[in-house]
């Protein structure tokens, strides 16, 4: 039904918006490879972005040279919280759907996707918060749902400091990174005894819309200044 569900949406969208501009967000991510010693494996996304009749928007994620066999479609409501995300992968030739719904109020962690799609559901433009935030939410592995507790904080960093930590590249992103207020805001997951494991990691720039960088599991990624 998942499966059903996933396509005829796909396909409901072809046919209410056949004509999609290039791309709003372009991000090249870096994977570890599973293998020691493999070189990284270089994926550049494109986020096309649609408006939906409700006041919400879809985001198409396409891998751009199909190495990773897997994009994703992603549901925002007015406000720009991701409420549903459709991960699609291939499996032995055929396109498989997993579509998870989120909560406006909580990050969304898509832990069951290789898609650069994990977002903070907070207001935006950014703002910094300068108080922590905890928050409980359902995660999903294969038939077993349980609830994780987030911590989600943020600090500010130097563009300096950025920049030498590899956050921002200069050979990527242009004059996309003003040398004004950035933030790095860090989701961890609490874990038996109260200990702290990071999930995600994310720069962004106050008064900006997307991420410059983030970080989770073997993957880095950056966004690209617009060509």
């Amino acid at each position: 039904m998942r499966m059903l569900l996933c396509f005829c949406a796909t396909l409901l969208m072809a046919v209410l918006f056949p004509l999609v501009s290039r791309a709003d967000v372009s991000i090249v991510s870096e994977y570890q490879s599973p293998f020691p010693g493999q070189p990284l494996n270089t994926v550049f996304w494109d986020f096309i972005e649609v408006a939906l009749a409700d006041g919400g928007t879809m985001i198409e994620v396409q891998d751009r040279d199909q190495k990773m066999g897997c994009r994703a479609e992603l549901y925002y409501d007015e406000k720009q919280a991701l409420v549903q995300a459709d991960a699609y992968r291939n499996v032995r030739g055929d396109e498989v759907c997993d579509a998870r719904r989120y909560s406006a109020a909580k990050p969304a962690i898509l832990s069951y996707s290789l898609v650069p799609g994990d977002w903070l559901n907070r207001s935006l433009p950014f703002a910094a918060v300068s108080e922590k935030r905890e928050y409980a939410v359902y995660e999903q592995i294969g038939t077993a749902r349980f609830t994780a507790n987030l911590e989600v904080q943020e600090r500010p960093v130097s563009f300096a400091q950025a920049l030498s930590s590899g956050m921002i590249r200069n050979d990527l992103q242009g004059g996309l990174v003003k040398a004004e207020k950035l933030y790095i805001v860090e989701v961890k997951r609490r874990g038996g005894g109260g200990r702290l494991e990071l999930v995600l990691q994310q720069l962004w720039m106050e008064g900006d819309r997307f991420w410059l960088f983030e970080a989770k599991n073997g993957r880095r990624s950056w966004r690209l200044a617009k060509e």
